[in-house]
């Protein structure tokens, strides 16, 4: 049982790495389809908040989900549901037709995000929590230069891309089927167990308390929903502000976003070597005012050399954050409670993921591109600022238990 539990969390790497090829494709990939729809820039917020309808449906409802059906069989409905979205996504020959894909490729990667999120944060530490999502940034660094390869240097479509990531996922599902029995949450034997160990607070892992006057469940779904803002809006529009905005080489371009969702990998990497030794807050403070510098550097734009390194610095900053967050969900509300909450940050997550490059994009085609970096110091500065309301709130509920 030991080995097959550590095989489970290298399938769960390689699920997120399949998810995360697409979303990183996106980025240089948007080029291409703006190019052949002749779309405006705008559109890019219609092809991420449309879909984003049914990845919100599915991250709300993920904990009761995979509580009903099992892990196993959620990881692999969400796989099946991908799989035909890339394939859709690939044949698509109109641009309502692409939405219609896309919308079907998110849920799919919502159920499967969702659901080894919730799997690992129950049944690993932290640092295990940061590496599964560094899987997710090796994948999203992967993509650009899949994109980039298969347009620019072996001449194909774009959508021949999307045909290769299907594969990915179908070797995901089989690896899924092959260890199906083995998917399965924590008892309750073992949330007491965590508790005890970790000494948390009684009122926050109370089921006399409804989840939704928590404070700090709300204050973690804010958090999450700017962070995935920071990082989406970072990776999908910095290729047009870079290349229709400031005029750089289109391959250049690709390259360095590819290493902003490489920075992205080695930082949660790195983190996870680190995260169980450390103080969360102070650790996750530290991360955020560096997603702040990075922002600054975009925007001030003092050098070509300095605003690429501005990219690699929000994405080593912003890399702890939400496996950080999510990881540390079980501690705060008890292992019962954490499912359902993942799945609540997951929501956030995707809203912010829709709301907030769909925001940046509109202010920039009417404004100007060079607003994107503004934009993007506001979202840390905002981050930041609802981090340190979390930390506020874990002391007082912890001031409150003492008292009481």
């Amino acid at each position: 049982m030991v080995n097959v539990k550590k095989y489970l969390i290298y399938i769960a790497y390689a699920g997120f790495i399949g998810v995360a090829i697409s979303a990183g494709a996106l980025n240089v990939a948007w080029l291409y389809i703006q190019d052949e729809f002749k779309l405006p820039l705008s559109s890019i917020g219609i092809l991420l908040t449309l879909p984003a309808v049914g990845r919100l449906f599915v991250s709300f409802y993920s904990g009761r989900l995979v509580k009903q059906f099992g892990v196993s069989q959620f990881l692999l409905g969400g796989s099946m549901l991908a799989i035909f979205g890339m394939i859709g996504f690939a044949l698509t020959p109109s641009w309502t037709l692409l939405i219609v894909a896309s919308m079907v490729m998110d849920l799919g990667n919502s159920a499967l995000i969702n659901g080894l999120n919730i799997f690992v944060a129950s049944n690993y530490a932290s640092s295990r929590m940061n590496w599964l999502h560094a899987s997710f940034g090796l994948g999203a660094t992967i993509g650009p230069f899949l994109i980039t390869i298969i347009v620019l240097d072996i001449e194909l479509s774009w959508r021949v891309g999307y045909f290769v990531m299907a594969g990915i996922l179908v070797v995901f599902s089989v690896l899924v089927i092959l260890t199906f029995k083995y998917w399965h949450l924590p008892s309750s034997n073992a949330e007491e167990k965590n508790k005890n160990e970790k000494d948390k607070k009684a009122v926050s892992s109370s089921p006399k308390v409804s989840i939704f006057k928590m404070p700090i469940v709300w204050f973690g779904i804010a958090i999450m929903a700017l962070s995935a803002g920071i990082e989406t809006s970072t990776g999908q529009l910095s290729s047009n502000l870079f290349v229709d905005g400031r005029g750089y080489d289109a391959r250049m371009v690709g390259t360095w976003i590819s290493l902003y969702w490489f920075s992205f990998t080695l930082g949660r990497f790195l983190t996870g070597t680190v995260i169980d030794r450390v103080n969360h807050n102070m650790f996750l403070r530290v991360s955020m005012l560096f997603a702040v510098v990075g922002a600054s550097l975009i925007w001030l734009n003092p050098s070509v050399e300095f605003t690429f390194l501005g990219l690699a610095v929000i994405g080593f900053a912003m890399a702890p954050i939400a496996p950080t967050i999510m990881g540390d969900t079980p501690l705060r509300v008890g292992v019962e409670r954490a499912p359902n909450i993942i799945g609540y940050q997951s929501t956030g997550a995707g809203i912010g993921i829709a709301l907030f490059p769909a925001i940046a994009g509109i202010f920039a085609e009417y404004i100007s591109l060079e607003v994107i970096g503004l934009f993007l110091i506001m979202i840390a500065v905002a981050m930041f600022v609802v981090h340190e309301l979390l930390i506020f709130q874990e002391k007082q509920e912890t001031v409150d238990v003492v008292v009481e």
